[in-house]
């Protein structure tokens, strides 16, 4: 179970303050169930199973609280890929810190456009978690399949 980091600024910050309980809850979800990449499904089945997991909230309140996440939250992107839901942290790398050797592959397609905010390149010029080198010698998912891409 890979660890995650939830920076202390967020408590402070105007969009998480005035999420309602719930919200929150859901923002701190959407934090510890990303992978390495910050990404994860986004579909409202899914957000109650890893978010509210022994709670007895209804599908339709778990739309309403995503609802609340996308209007409030600027630091995440929902989006959907042929008829799929997923999210994007869009500043992971920023608050996580993971090793090179330990980031395992994403299983979810990537949003269309720029990807991420913060890819900083380092005094090489390359990235920190360049494609090339996380890649190296592992099978990653053919994202060719996602064609289209319409947001949510």
């Amino acid at each position: 179970m890979p660890r995650r980091m939830i920076d202390t600024n967020t408590l402070e910050d105007k969009g998480f303050r005035s999420l309602s309980d719930k919200g929150r809850l859901m923002w701190f979800g959407l934090i510890l169930n990303a992978d390495d990449y910050g990404r994860g499904y986004a579909d409202c089945q899914s957000l109650k199973n890893k978010t509210f997991p022994h709670n007895h909230i209804s599908l339709r309140n778990v739309e309403k609280i995503r609802s609340e996440l996308k209007k409030t939250m600027k630091n995440v992107k929902f989006y959907r890929i042929k008829g799929e839901e997923f999210y994007q942290l869009l500043r992971w790398k920023v608050y996580q810190n993971i090793r090179p050797d330990r980031i395992k592959a994403s299983k979810i397609p990537p949003p269309k456009g720029k990807q991420m905010s913060d890819n900083r390149p380092q005094a090489d010029g390359t990235d920190k978690y360049s494609i090339d080198k996380i890649s190296k010698g592992k099978i990653l998912p053919d994202f060719n399949k996602y064609k289209s891409n319409d947001g949510l």
